[in-house]
């Protein structure tokens, strides 16, 4: 149900933890497409619409109203406005608060969630949102299966509640989209879809993206997509490094137009014998800072 996803959402407090557990390094994202001119934002515009139309009756009706933007909270670790949002959500989903634990109203199972953690460094995020889940009368049990089980059970049997994961998508998106977000791909064993995604209008915006003749229209086609998923809440969208970390002997020669999205390494980098005799006989040497954003 999108609503219990878009409540899973509201009860991850980005704010108190990007701030801190990560010391403020992460940059909160909203688009599938973050940073580039198909990054959707405000209302759609009529290309977008008639794109979008035909499924009117399937999607949000917020996808036809305005941008997607991600909770936001005061930062301060008790975000109850946001909890009161996911609750209020919950309870029209059928999932009410009996004896201060969420259960369903027509069959009283319990609501439990089952987080697959198989990278340590997401551990404390994780136990952040655990304990938001908790106020809203949902435990969540957090397993650290091993490599071989964890790869089993989420690219193979597709039988978890959450995992941590990264997408990766092309500056120029294509075939790509079919193996992330396509309905074929959803029980496809090792494929990407990952949060086993069945949408037709996902479906057909994804051939309009591969099939576009002009950058206009990529850009088009892409933007509608960007608001489907979005507004599907397939995804609670945990931020990204906003550059790459690289630290290195300081014997490089690197051009003055730099590749904008690539620290270009090793293609564009070269020896400089006038830094390299410098590092070689201890002398001091400005450090530099390489940076892709």
């Amino acid at each position: 149900d999108p609503r219990v996803r878009e409540a899973l959402s509201w009860a991850y407090d980005y704010h108190w933890t990007n701030e801190v557990i990560y010391f403020g390094e992460y940059r909160r994202m909203r688009s599938y497409f973050q940073n580039s001119d198909m990054e959707h934002r405000g209302p759609p515009s009529p290309e977008e619409l008639e794109l979008l139309e035909p499924f009117r009756d399937t999607l949000d009706p917020r996808v036809f109203e305005r941008q997607y933007d991600p909770p936001r909270t005061s930062g301060y670790g008790r975000n109850r406005e946001n909890l009161l949002v996911g609750d209020r959500l919950l309870r029209e989903a059928g999932w009410i608060v009996r004896d201060g634990a969420r259960v369903n109203a027509e069959t009283g199972q319990p609501f439990e969630i089952e987080f697959l953690l198989a990278q340590p460094e997401a551990g404390p995020s994780v136990l952040a949102h655990a304990d938001s889940l908790k106020r809203l009368g949902i435990p969540m049990k957090i397993r650290s299966p091993f490599t071989a089980e964890y790869q089993r059970v989420v690219s193979v049997d597709r039988e978890f509640d959450l995992v941590h994961t990264v997408i990766w998508l092309r500056l120029v998106p294509g075939s790509e989209l079919r193996n992330i977000f396509g309905s074929r791909a959803a029980d496809r064993e090792y494929s990407r879809n990952t949060g086993g995604i069945k949408s037709p209008a996902v479906d057909f915006l994804i051939e309009k993206v591969m099939s576009a003749r002009s950058r206009a229209e990529l850009v088009t086609a892409a933007r509608a997509l960007d608001r489907v998923l979005c507004w599907s809440f397939y995804h609670t969208n945990i931020g990204n490094f906003p550059s790459a970390r690289w630290a290195y002997w300081n014997v490089f020669g690197r051009p003055e137009r730099r590749p904008r999205f690539s620290t270009g390494f090793p293609a564009t980098w070269w020896i400089d014998p006038a830094k390299q005799e410098m590092v070689a006989s201890g002398q001091p040497i400005e450090v530099e800072q390489a940076a892709m954003h």
